[in-house]
């Protein structure tokens, strides 16, 4: 794109030169005014694409409900499936008899957008099973209520779900860290927006040039970081979320209920369908949490961990706990919560064992 934008401002500063220096016909200045316009309009189209306005793939305007588009990754590392799950093989869902669906239910730690497929927890865990796959329409900065209403909306388009794997998050500790003068909503639309933007400047895709449009979207948007990046148009960043003052009323606002309820609805939804629940605790490298917010970070997700023990321990429910039963080395995990190849073999060694344990006249091993 780079070099398109140098030939071009290149191509037009020689025609403008032309013009001026050059002793030309009304005609050749009609011509050469014409074909700067056909340029301009050929660039803009290119340009206008990379904008977040064309990538409709990227959010559904749903504050809990969105999608992620191929276009933000490699994709000879992440492939992401036209209903929105990421593959990590080409059995994304199998209707046969004696044949389950694995449905994960996750933010960064379960996407991991970071790795190839090979060594992602989700291909990991499917290797160990013979008649089982995995579903995973994880996505990182989901909280518990975008996994949820996430689950909804699969269970509504008649996905086959046997068994789901819901994970303990940070974003849901993130989302006190950034609360507003103090204030945290429970639906918590304090942090993440919908995505409006696309009604905003809906106007801008009625006009016929794409000049003009790339144009007026820059001068609405005022920044080239929310002209080309969807993350400014959805997520409400607190800018002093590093101030000792904000991370200290996060721990004050800090509060279970919100994830407790969540857990409830969960539950009656999985016995109201026949899904076999299943709970993991939200695993870290402990080394990266030596100062503040990380600090705060750290704190509010081990209590979150506590929650799903307490409520599977209530509910008689089984609990995979990644932070209490495996021993993470440091190269197990990089910045903070993102898993690494190793990391992912203990992880899945540990999952299976206990799925296998739990429902052996169901999973079948690889």
């Amino acid at each position: 794109m780079k070099i398109l934008l140098l030939i071009y401002f290149l191509v037009t500063a020689a025609l403008i030169y032309m013009m001026v220096a050059i002793e030309l016909s009304g005609f050749e200045i009609f011509l050469i005014i014409l074909l700067i316009i056909i340029l301009s309009e050929l660039v803009s189209w290119k340009l206008i694409k990379k904008t977040f306005f064309y990538k409709k793939r990227f959010f559904k305007p749903h504050i809990f409900l969105n999608f992620i588009s191929n276009d933000k990754y490699n994709e000879q590392q992440v492939q992401i499936s036209s209903d929105g799950f990421r593959q990590i093989d080409f059995d994304l869902e199998i209707e046969k008899e004696n044949f389950y669906n694995l449905y994960l239910m996750g933010d960064c730690v379960f996407f991991e957008g970071h790795l190839p497929n090979k060594e992602t927890f989700a291909y990991k865990l499917k290797q160990n099973f013979s008649n089982t796959t995995i579903l995973n329409p994880s996505m990182a900065h989901y909280t518990h209520y975008h996994m949820l209403n996430r689950l909804i909306y699969d269970i509504k388009n008649s996905k086959k779900i046997d068994f789901v794997l819901s994970s303990a998050s940070v974003n849901d500790a993130l989302v006190y860290i950034h609360h507003k003068n103090g204030k945290i909503k429970n639906d918590y639309s304090h942090f993440y927006k919908t995505f409006s933007d696309l009604k905003e400047y809906s106007y801008i895709r009625k006009i016929p040039s794409r000049l003009l449009q790339i144009i007026l979207l820059f001068l609405s948007t005022s920044s080239y970081k929310k002209l080309v990046d969807y993350e400014a148009h959805f997520y409400n960043i607190n800018k002093n979320f590093r101030s000792p003052s904000s991370y200290r009323i996060a721990k004050e606002l800090f509060n279970t209920s919100n994830l407790h309820n969540y857990l409830n609805l969960l539950l009656c939804l999985c016995k109201h369908f026949n899904i076999k629940l299943v709970l993991t605790t939200f695993a870290y490298n402990i080394n990266d949490f030596k100062s503040e917010p990380r600090i705060t970070y750290l704190d509010l997700t081990k209590k979150i961990n506590e929650l799903y023990r307490n409520f599977a321990k209530t509910n008689n429910l089984l609990l995979i706990d990644f932070e209490k039963e495996i021993n993470f080395e440091k190269n197990d995990i990089q910045n903070k919560w993102h898993f690494c190849n190793t990391g992912n073999d203990k992880r899945a060694e540990l999952a299976s064992k206990i799925l296998i344990n739990a429902y052996k006249e169901l999973i079948k091993i690889n």
